[in-house]
């Protein structure tokens, strides 16, 4: 029986085969290099919205409720990249003031966290007589944390220094505030920019909130209510802050008009 006759590839079979063969290594390379750009670009984009979702969330939360009084307001020291203010963290009704002690009902009450005495301070409202030339709100130190009651009702009750001419006169449920001192900055942490904030009361170091950002990617404006700007901490109506993620094409502007700077 005959074997069957087989033959072998042609040179020219061989190297068009090695030709598609490179052609489509070729394009696949390029798809998997396109994908990666483009998986890279989907991630970066990814970092630089949750940075500038970071950036807005916790500005917000400790300056929506920004205010001032006639002779005092909540933002102290101003700068292009940072900015020092107060940071509510209680706010109550006192059923009770006397020249030691503020009580405040656990009904009338709310905190963000417990008052801590040495870091935190108390604002209370005295009235626009009260104090002259001071305005309605007085800075006091908060010198302890106890428990109390009003009428039955559990209280807060925060010990204090109050003068005793002050006190007369005071409705029967009083405003008060606990706060600490609080810094907003950009600054530099093992070769990359950060938004940070830091308890200045505390004498905390920074700690990072969002970032990294573009070595001047934040940028603090500070408007009165017309919009014009301003640098005294008193005239402050609006704030416009600018947020640049690292690497990424565009930065974000965004305006703050806290209500009780209105």
């Amino acid at each position: 029986m005959p074997l069957t006759s087989r033959r072998g590839f042609t040179l020219i079979e061989l190297l068009v085969s090695l030709s598609l063969l490179g052609l489509v290594g070729l394009i696949a390379g390029r798809l998997l290099i396109s994908q990666r750009r483009t998986a890279s670009a989907l991630l970066a984009d990814d970092l630089a919205r949750r940075t500038i979702d970071q950036a807005s969330a916790w500005i917000t939360s400790e300056l929506s409720e920004a205010g001032r009084s006639d002779s005092s307001t909540d933002l102290l020291r101003l700068g292009p990249d940072a900015l020092s203010y107060r940071g509510w963290r209680l706010a109550g009704l006192a059923c009770l003031v006397t020249g030691s002690e503020v009580r405040i009902p656990r009904t009338r009450l709310s905190a963000w966290r417990a008052p801590q005495p040495g870091r935190d301070s108390l604002l209370l409202y005295l009235g626009p007589d009260s104090i002259p030339g001071r305005g309605a709100w007085s800075v006091l130190p908060l010198l302890g944390v106890g428990a109390a009651s009003c009428g039955g009702v559990p209280a807060l009750s925060l010990t204090t220094r109050i003068d005793s001419a002050s006190l007369p006169g005071l409705p029967p449920l009083v405003p008060v505030r606990t706060f600490e001192v609080m810094q907003l900055r950009l600054y530099l942490s093992l070769g990359e920019w950060w938004l940070g904030a830091r308890s200045e009361s505390a004498r905390e170091g920074v700690q990072p909130l969002a970032g990294p950002l573009e070595e001047r990617g934040l940028e603090l404006r500070y408007l009165d209510q017309r919009g014009g700007e301003v640098s005294e901490p008193g005239l402050v109506g609006r704030l416009q802050l600018m947020v640049a993620p690292a690497g990424h094409r565009d930065s974000v502007r965004f305006l703050m008009l806290p209500r009780n700077l209105q």
